[in-house]
């Protein structure tokens, strides 16, 4: 733990935002009561592009810098916070997420050890009140945010990594030409290059679960768009070992499914009849993907 404000390293917060004037005002108010020495804290929030006046609010809101990226993608977005980034560190979480009180602080505290790379916080779901879960919530509550997990597998997402800013400028930054997978990238990447990815169970944020079937396929669609071009576009996978791995990651998932115990057996029944729902959805957003389409933001 950090105690001298001298010697604590300076931060800086990196945020995208797209069309987030409805919960912006709550993410920047969770930064900016970081109990992390105020001095020593930038927070750049990077509007992409929104039609919905978050620029605009961005703009009004105290401690905070707000630039804007007309290029789409969220790490087109970060590429240019980078640019202005003064921090040694840098922190990055998405505009519908809420940051504990000392997220900075414990985070930070994890680069004391040189040879990490990228500290892979908690993402805590936010499910709200309802007496009881949607299949999509369920399906969030399964598989979404597993960050001890991609840290075991040398990845992390951007929802809350923290990383020494000149390693990530070193190896170029995330990659602009993606829509989704952009963090999974680079991860990779500041792996290969030797370093470790840790998990902190300490710096948490928290992100609002998707309830909406709607919200889920979305989702789904711009992942596999940003897995699409990572893999096949980029000559890593033939189209046919791509279709072959959604299969397959659709099995893996209905057996963890069949396997946890705390759930119903309504549940289970409502879970895999969604995660079939959800392999079709990717088969045919890869087919049209593999046919010319765009991957979607």
């Amino acid at each position: 733990m950090m105690t001298s404000i001298d010697n604590s390293p300076s931060v800086t917060v990196i945020v995208p935002a797209y069309n987030e004037a409805a919960r912006i005002g709550a993410c920047v108010d969770s930064l900016t009561a970081q109990s992390y020495p105020t001095k020593r804290l930038q927070i750049i929030v990077v509007d992409n592009g929104s039609s919905d006046g978050t620029f605009e609010l961005l703009q009004r809101m105290p401690g905070i810098e707000a630039l804007r990226e007309t290029q789409p993608g969220s790490y087109a977005a970060r590429n240019l916070a980078l640019r202005h980034a003064r921090g040694d560190i840098v922190c990055f979480t998405d505009a519908d997420c809420q940051a504990d009180r000392d997220w900075v602080r414990n985070a930070c505290a994890h680069l004391a050890d040189p040879g990490v790379g990228i500290v892979a916080g908690h993402v805590e779901l936010d499910f709200g009140n309802h007496p009881s879960l949607t299949a999509s919530e369920l399906f969030e509550k399964c598989f979404a945010f597993r960050q001890a997990d991609n840290a075991r597998d040398g990845v992390c997402v951007t929802a809350n990594w923290c990383s020494p800013r000149a390693l990530v400028e070193r190896l170029g930054g995330f990659d602009s030409t993606v829509k989704s997978g952009g963090d999974h990238k680079l991860s990779k990447s500041i792996v290969a290059a030797g370093y470790r990815i840790v998990f902190a169970s300490d710096a948490v944020v928290r992100h609002p679960a998707r309830t909406s079937f709607h919200e889920l396929t979305s989702k789904r669609r711009r992942v596999i768009g940003g897995v699409y071009n990572t893999q096949c576009r980029d000559g890593r996978k033939s189209f046919p070992v791509f279709l072959a791995s959604l299969l397959k990651e659709t099995l893996l998932r209905m057996y963890s499914v069949a396997t946890r115990v705390q759930l119903r057996a309504i549940d289970r029944v409502r879970l895999n009849g969604l995660l079939m729902v959800l392999c079709g959805i990717s088969l045919t957003e890869a087919v049209r993907l593999q046919l010319g389409g765009e991957a979607r933001r």
